[in-house]
C-alpha cells in the first residue's frame, strides 16, 4: 500500500527550495509554543517529495519514521534537521549562504534571515496575513460586521461599533496560528482579558460574533509554473475559538460553489500580488446564510496535508471519512508504539509524525498528528476514543 499526495511541496515549489515550516524563536507570540512548533514540522515528511525540509530531530527518530512508512507514506528525500534554538539559528545561517531560497510558514525577524532568501517578498506575507488588512482581500458582502481600532481605543472601549458579544482578534504582522490571536468577548471579563492580551498591538480588529451552521478551511495552491489548483474544504472543529482539528469527507465535494468561488476570488487577488504556493481560507456558512471569509492564512495550514492525502488514503483504504487531529500522551515509548502500529494494522489510523522528546523522563508528551479513517463520523469519533483510552490522553 503507498499513500501519496496529489502534489509534492517540490510540485509547488520547484527545484532551488528548502521549506522550513518552524516559526523564530523571537517571533512567536501568536503562536503555539517551541513543543508544539518542534512537532508540527513532522507534517512535512509525508508532502515533500523531493523538496529539501527542516525538520525537528525528535520527529526523525528510527522507530518513528519505521511506523511512518509502515503506513505507506512516502516520506521526504533530503531532511535537515536541528535540535534546540541554537542548532536551529545555525542551520538558518547556512541556509544564508547557500544558493537555494527558503519557503517558511511563518516570517522571521530580517537580521534571521536575509531578505533575498525568501521565495516572495516577505513585507506581501505579513500584508496578506494581517487581518487588519482582510478588506482589501475579500469582497465586501462576504465580511463580517467589523473594525480595526488602534489599542488605545480598544482600551478605553472608544468608537466601539456594537456592544458584547463580539470577537477580538490581534491586527498584527507578527505570525499567528492556531487561535491564540482570537477572543470570544462574551462578557466584560473577557473584554479586560482582551486589553491586556493585546496591549502589545497598535492595531485589534473587533468583529461580530457570528452564529455559524458550517466552518471550512478552504484550500488552494498556485505553483511556481503557474497551475492554479483548489486543494479541497477541510471542515474546522472550533471549541471556544480555538482550532483542535478537522473532517475531511466525500461530501465536501458538494460544497456550495459560492463558497468555493468565493476563495477563488481571495486567491486570485494575492496572486496578483505576487503570491505563489499554499493558502487556506476560513469560510463560514451563518445561521442566515450568509457566506463569510473569517480569516486568511497564506501558509500551509493544520489540514493541509490531509486534503493532500486525501484521495490517496480514501482509495488505498476503502473508506469516506477522515479526522485530522494530533494526540498528546505521557504513556511510555513502547506502548505508544505497540498501540499506534495496532490502529495502522486494523486500517483506522494513518500517522503522519510522531514527536519523541529528547528526554523521556520530561514533562515533555510524546505528540502524535494523525488522520483517523472510516466510513462515518460515528465510527471515526469511536476510534478516536478507542485511540484516547490507549493512549490515556
Amino acid at each position: 500500500m503507498e499513500i501519496k499526495p496529489s502534489v509534492t511541496l517540490y510540485d509547488i515549489y520547484g527545484p532551488g527550495y528548502v521549506f522550513n515550516q518552524r516559526a523564530s524563536y523571537r517571533n512567536m507570540q501568536w503562536l503555539p509554543d517551541s513543543v508544539s512548533q518542534h512537532s508540527d514540522t513532522g507534517r512535512l515528511l509525508s508532502i515533500a517529495g523531493k523538496m529539501p525540509i527542516l525538520c525537528h530531530s525528535g520527529v526523525i527518530e528510527p522507530s518513528s519514521l519505521s511506523i511512518l512508512k509502515e503506513s505507506g507514506l512516502q516520506l521526504a528525500n533530503k531532511i535537515h534537521t536541528y535540535c534546540d534554538e541554537r542548532s536551529y539559528y545555525k542551520k538558518l545561517n547556512e541556509f544564508n549562504h547557500s544558493k537555494d531560497k527558503v519557503v517558511v510558514n511563518f516570517p522571521h525577524l530580517l537580521e534571521e534571515l536575509n531578505y533575498n532568501k525568501y521565495w516572495i517578498a516577505p513585507e506581501l506575507i505579513a500584508y496578506l496575513n494581517n487581518k487588519g488588512n482582510l478588506k482589501d482581500l475579500v469582497p465586501k458582502q462576504n465580511l463580517a460586521r467589523r473594525k480595526v481600532l488602534s489599542i488605545s481605543d480598544f482600551a478605553q472601549e472608544k468608537n466601539f461599533p456594537f456592544g458584547l458579544p463580539f470577537v477580538a482578534k490581534a491586527a498584527t504582522d507578527e505570525p499567528q496560528g492556531g487561535g491564540i490571536e482570537v477572543v470570544i468577548c462574551k462578557n466584560n471579563a473577557d473584554l479586560q482579558y482582551a486589553k491586556q492580551l493585546f496591549n502589545s498591538c497598535n492595531f485589534v480588529v473587533m468583529e461580530e460574533q457570528i452564529p455559524i451552521l458550517r466552518n471550512y478551511c478552504v484550500q488552494f495552491v498556485q505553483t511556481y509554473k503557474g497551475d492554479f489548483i483548489y486543494l479541497g474544504a477541510a471542515e474546522q472543529i472550533i471549541n471556544e475559538g480555538k482550532y483542535t482539528g478537522n473532517w475531511v469527507t466525500q461530501e465536501d465535494n458538494q460544497l456550495p460553489e459560492k463558497v468555493i468561488q468565493l476563495g477563488e476570488q481571495i486567491m486570485e487577488k494575492a496572486v496578483s500580488l505576487g503570491y505563489y504556493g499554499i493558502a487556506g481560507f476560513d469560510i463560514v456558512i451563518s445561521e442566515d446564510n450568509r457566506i463569510i471569509a473569517i480569516d486568511l492564512n497564506f501558509r500551509m495550514n493544520a489540514s493541509t496535508v490531509a486534503l493532500l492525502l486525501k484521495e490517496s488514503i480514501m482509495e488505498s483504504l476503502q473508506v469516506n471519512t477522515l479526522k485530522f487531529r494530533n494526540f498528546k500522551t505521557f504513556v511510555s515509548l513502547n506502548k505508544f508504539e505497540r498501540t499506534i502500529k495496532t490502529f495502522i494494522q486494523q486500517k483506522r489510523l494513518v500517522p503522519l509524525s510522531i514527536y519523541n522528546p529528547s528526554n523521556l523522563n520530561s514533562d515533555e508528551p510524546i505528540i502524535l498528528y494523525s488522520i483517523l479513517v472510516g466510513n462515518s463520523k460515528e465510527e471515526v469519533n469511536k476510534i478516536e476514543q478507542q485511540l484516547l483510552n490507549q493512549l490515556e490522553c
